[in-house]
């Protein structure tokens, strides 16, 4: 049996003027662009103006950072359960802290002191194109929500130091701010502690007032007794103390002087019964 071979031309086929059904003719790919350049040019027009607006609604974020130190008690040596005990007083007293610092108390006084309503961060945006409009001022509500989604605090580690982070779009802005949250918790806690000071400081007037009517009234009660019973006072002495030391004068005196009328009397009669 015989087999015939055919054999198979390998040469690359010649490119003719529309490349064949595999090839890639250039030049018609950048015509059929070129007669569409408009279209290409308005895509990537729009395509930088979106670009620019994404980069422009993206507002960079500064935080102002402050740390308080907050102050622990010293533990008892002579006490074995002392440390434990304060260390879960600490721990309770920096979580109360922390409140304050978020109460919104202070959050008042922050933004009353700092007057944020009138700052463009915390201004309204009027109804223009991407929120370009005229700037109108913010409710109080309003500043009192971008005011604590701005503010972080946290305690930093097992320490006795609480954070207190305030991000802005300026960070002068965010500083001052995190300052005045400071400063502003700083002052209510001396005045705090005026306070108390004050209400011990009354408190004690109180009692001093009332112990010195109590003596008032004790030194009227015996002024009262002295008198009923005839006892007054002369030279820081009992008047009837006065008497019987005088009594007591008198009876040495009178003991005196009978001594020395006996003493008389026995010499005239050793006198008398002499011989003459």
């Amino acid at each position: 049996m015989t087999y015939g071979v055919a054999n198979r031309d390998m040469s690359p086929a010649p490119s003719g003027a529309g490349g064949g059904a595999d090839g890639i003719d250039i030049w018609s790919l950048l015509a059929r662009v070129w007669a569409r350049k408009w279209f290409v040019l308005l895509f990537v027009f729009a395509g930088v103006v979106l670009a620019y607006v994404a980069v422009g609604m993206v507002t960079p974020h500064y935080t102002g950072e402050v740390r308080i130190l907050i102050e622990g008690r010293t533990a008892d040596p002579t006490m074995p359960l002392s440390s434990q005990n304060v260390r879960e007083a600490d721990q309770q007293k920096i979580e109360s802290e922390i409140q304050v610092l978020l109460s919104r108390t202070l959050a008042d006084s922050v933004i009353s002191a700092l007057k944020l309503e009138t700052w463009d961060e915390f201004s309204s945006s009027g109804g223009g194109l991407f929120g370009l409009g005229a700037k109108k001022a913010a409710n109080r509500a309003d500043v009192v929500d971008a005011y604590f989604k701005r503010l972080n605090v946290y305690q930093l580690g097992e320490s006795r130091v609480i954070a207190v982070d305030f991000w802005a779009e300026h960070p002068r802005s965010a500083m001052i701010v995190a300052n005045a949250i400071a400063d502003l918790y700083v002052s209510g806690q001396l005045d705090a502690q005026v306070a108390v000071t004050r209400r011990a400081s009354s408190w004690l007037d109180q009692q001093v007032e009332k112990l010195r009517g109590d003596v008032q009234t004790s030194e009227a009660a015996v002024e009262s007794f002295r008198r009923k019973n005839g006892l007054f006072e002369t030279n820081g002495n009992l008047l009837k103390t006065e008497e019987l030391s005088e009594l007591n004068t008198q009876l040495i005196l009178a003991s005196a002087a009978k001594a020395e009328a006996r003493a008389r009397l026995d010499g005239a009669r050793a006198l008398l019964n002499s011989p003459a």
